[in-house]
């Protein structure tokens, strides 16, 4: 998850609408939470 985050954050702007990648990067513990709840 960690690459991912810091691949978004290098590309907002670029590839990546940085509106988007702040939003997606604000609800980081939501997202690890469903996570954890489906890892197999």
């Amino acid at each position: 998850m960690d690459e991912a985050i810091a691949h978004l954050q290098s590309q907002a702007g670029e590839h990546f609408d940085p509106e988007l990648v702040a939003s997606f990067i604000s609800i980081r513990p939501e997202i690890e939470g469903i996570r954890s709840q489906y890892a197999d």
